[in-house]
């Protein structure tokens, strides 16, 4: 058994991670085929090492019978297990053991191929029978003949063969599919602790400076057990172990309890990482120690469980995690979830910038295209062949006028096409002076050359028409492959599922009474946390906002909300819920609105609608010009930005895509402002953008703060970089955001925001409605009374408070 002596400890914190591809590495491919024959090997070797009772070695032979039934290297099996039957004893019971599986290899010889030698329950059969009538044989043949004890241990070990054929057929599954197991099942694991056990007390009581190297392996087989699988399976290889050390040793169930007690509570501190469960393994050692013998002598010597510390130290985290895959089935599922939405994330971001990538090409193959237009000289050249063709052709004089006199009528016919070119017509009178004095066919010459002339200008019209759409077409698509490619970038964002969060709220609803079906944490980018919940209804008791808020609160470290949504479980049979970080924030607004022009259309819009992840958006947008038609361009931009913040896109990404669009919309100059304020009610943040809008004011307790941007609306140019300003709203701060008809209406010029400032300042309400139609009936007050407004008007003042807790 273990030592007992003195004992000393101390501890420290580490914290584990997932991570173990090194380590599959080496289970896959050329490593398995390698690694396979020598881990048999030496398995068969310290399995027939192992004894109980001094003489009974029933392992070899179970584990022997199991490499026949796998059809796995009988012969190197055989061997390697007779080997370490002689090196630990050499005796003539060995003899019985070497006949038992002589007699199976035979058997198996001819079952192999039969329908009978592939069932475990035959196998295990013919095994324990085989070394049954092997120990009556052995004890016959000794003198004094067979006696009813040996009848009981023949018995015995029949059972425990028996037995062990079951757990060693798992062990050699899990150890010979290594690279297509994931999940172990709760037989197999156990089977695994049992092999492991046996082979640790194969070793025999090796000892280097006084340490046993069978007791420290198995205290850090222990350790290791309750570190990767928790409590259940840190006991349960506790006792295994202890039990498999008394067999081989010498009966001491004082030995099983403490292992098994130590391997306990080692599990129940294994979220604390490997330090501080071999330390729990050692202090409970000491108390148990204690507890038993009422002294500071130990069961489990202390230095034998600081070297299995240490080597537990240095075990590779990659190594102890691989372990853990194959015992957590929820941590493989949890990271079966994240490998599939990744990869999904990861082919639709692939899809579209491949999308995004042929629309690029197509833009290109567009954009250069040729431009074919003939050079000045072959133009000329090609109309003077068609003058010449219907005019000249069938005149007597023509070889007089274009061979001999070739230079001349070219020049003259060359200073007709400029004549016509700068007057635009032509008459017999500007043939003067041009044309040889023998032309007989004046009137049709004007003629011919005023026809195709016209027709050459038709021609480079359309020409430079049809170059035009290329270019357009050429535009539209590359505006297109930059909506997708954004597309592509928003979609290529980060979601983490928090296992140790999930495990750590059910367990605390657990604590409460409120059983849970389905607890998942998301961390979306930027940190933000979602909570979602499946549980039973709780029968109008609102769990979710008595409890369940004030535990998820607690475990998150914020604070959490399911927010005034209506109970989903009202005729289910599950409730629903769904927790968002709390707003610190309130929001009301107000908005007035003036036309430019008595009983017409206001070409302003607006927007304030609250956003998922406790963000409200604040939007203007003046389309150019009044009326219908700037209506309408403003309220695309307005409609444009619901839809993608909603959806959850950047403000980058959002302004981009709007401008793009509004570029492919029209040929026309067709623009509108945008101003917009996003406001994160969770940290109290607000986002100011502007594109081509006038000034934002914020209205304080002591003071107006006054927010400028200058850039030109979207819509004009093919990119826009928006500017961002961040500033942090307070409790009862004002927003108030107005159109360019505001400061132009007040006929202020210049100095209109340091008049709206001392407007805004020196009225105090609380109201949002109140202070928009105030500063609109100053405004209104302050412009000329004998002159229509220029332009529509619009003011939204938002008030932002803190609500009372």
């Amino acid at each position: 058994a273990m030592k007992k002596q003195g004992h000393s400890y101390a501890g420290n914190l580490v914290v584990d991670r997932v991570s173990a591809g090194f380590y599959k590495k080496i289970l896959s491919g050329k490593g398995l085929y390698i690694l396979n024959p020598i881990i048999m090997a030496v398995s068969c070797f310290l399995m027939g090492r192992a004894f109980i009772f001094d003489e009974m070695s029933p392992f070899g032979v179970a584990f022997f019978a199991v490499t026949l039934y796998k059809h796995r290297s009988r012969f190197m099996a055989f061997i390697a297990i007779l080997a370490g039957m002689l090196s630990v004893h050499i005796g003539g019971f060995i003899f019985k053991y070497m006949a038992t599986m002589g007699l199976l290899l035979l058997i198996y010889n001819v079952l192999s191929s039969t329908r009978i030698g592939r069932s475990r329950l035959v196998l295990a059969t013919i095994t324990t029978l085989t070394l049954f009538g092997a120990n009556i044989v052995y004890k016959g043949l000794a003198p004094g003949g067979v006696l009813q004890y040996d009848y009981i241990l023949a018995a015995l070990e029949g059972v425990i063969v028996f037995a062990l054929v079951y757990v060693f057929d798992n062990v050699l599954s899990v150890i010979l599919e290594a690279k297509k197991r994931r999940i172990l099942s709760n037989e197999e694991m156990i089977s695994m602790g049992i092999f492991a056990a046996l082979l640790i007390v194969g070793m025999w009581d090796v000892k280097v400076y006084a340490l046993s190297m069978r007791n420290i392996l198995s205290v850090l087989f222990i350790i290791i057990a309750a570190h990767i699988g928790g409590v259940g399976i840190g006991a349960a290889m506790g006792v295994l172990m202890g039990l498999v050390l008394s067999m081989a040793s010498g009966p001491d169930p004082i030995l099983v309890a403490v292992l098994g007690v130590c391997g306990l509570i080692s599990g129940t501190f294994r979220d604390l990482g490997k330090i501080v469960a071999g330390l729990t393994f050692l202090l409970a050692n000491a108390l148990m120690s204690f507890y038993i013998s009422q002294s500071t002598l130990t069961i489990i010597s202390f230095r034998e469980i600081l070297v299995s510390i240490g080597i537990l130290i240095l075990i590779p985290k990659k190594a102890l995690n691989t372990l853990r895959q194959f015992l957590d089935y929820s941590l493989m599922r949890f990271k079966e979830q994240n490998y599939y939405i990744n990869r999904m994330q990861e082919l639709t971001v692939s899809r579209l910038n491949e999308f995004s990538s042929v629309f690029k090409e197509l833009a290109a193959a567009f954009g250069h295209i040729p431009h074919s237009a003939p050079t000045d000289q072959e133009e000329i050249s090609r109309l003077f062949d068609i003058i010449s063709g219907q005019v000249c052709s069938s005149c007597p004089l023509y070889g007089s006028c274009w061979r001999r006199d070739f230079c001349s009528t070219y020049n003259g016919m060359f200073n007709l096409i400029t004549t016509i070119e700068s007057k635009g017509t032509l008459d017999k009178t500007d043939l003067n002076g041009h044309l040889p004095k023998n032309c007989i066919h004046t009137d049709k010459l004007v003629e011919v050359i005023e026809q195709v002339y016209a027709l050459y200008k038709s021609n480079l019209k359309w020409k430079a028409k049809i170059q035009e759409c290329r270019q357009l077409v050429g535009q539209q698509l590359d505006g297109v492959s930059e909506v997708v490619g954004q597309l592509a970038e928003e979609l290529d964002i980060s979601i983490e599922f928090k296992k140790d969060l999930e495990e750590s709220i059910s367990l605390e609803l657990d604590k409460a009474g409120i059983r849970t079906k389905e607890v998942l944490v998301i961390e979306k980018a930027g940190g933000v946390i979602e909570v979602n919940i499946h549980k039973n209804p709780c029968n109008g008791r609102r769990d979710c906002t008595r409890r369940i808020e004030r535990i998820v609160t607690k475990v998150i470290g914020r604070r959490m909300t399911a927010g005034q949504s209506p109970c989903t479980a009202i005729k289910k049979k599950t409730c629903t819920l769904k927790l968002t970080e709390a707003m610190e924030f309130q929001v009301s607004t107000g908005i007035a609105r003036k036309a430019g022009q008595p009983g017409g259309i206001s070409g302003d819009s607006y927007s304030f609608n609250p956003l998922p992840d406790g963000k409200y958006m604040l939007a203007l947008s003046d389309g150019m010009g009044i009326g219908d038609k700037a209506a309408q361009e403003s309220r695309v931009v307005i409609s444009l930005l619901e839809n993608f913040l909603e959806a959850g896109f950047d403000m980058n990404t959002t302004i981009r895509t709007i401008n793009s669009t509004l570029l492919l919309r029209s040929q026309d100059e067709i623009f509108a402002t945008a101003d917009l304020c996003l406001l994160d009610l969770v940290s109290g943040i607000a986002e100011f953008v502007k594109i081509g809008a006038v000034s934002t004011f914020i209205k304080r307790k002591d003071s107006v703060e006054v927010v400028k941007a200058s850039s030109l609306p979207i819509g004009i140019l093919d990119s826009v970089q928006p500017e961002i300003a961040s500033l942090r709203i307070h409790d009862e701060d004002m927003i108030i955001m107005v159109t360019d008809g505001v400061p132009d209406n007040t006929e202020k010029g210049v100095k209109a925001d340091d008049w709206l400032v001392k407007v805004i300042g020196s009225y105090d309400t609380r109201n949002p409605q109140e202070m928009a139609d105030y500063l609109m009936e100053a405004v209104v007050s302050a412009s000329s009374p004998t002159t229509a407004f220029g332009d529509d008007m619009t003011i939204m003042a938002t008030r932002v408070w803190k609500p009372v807790i």
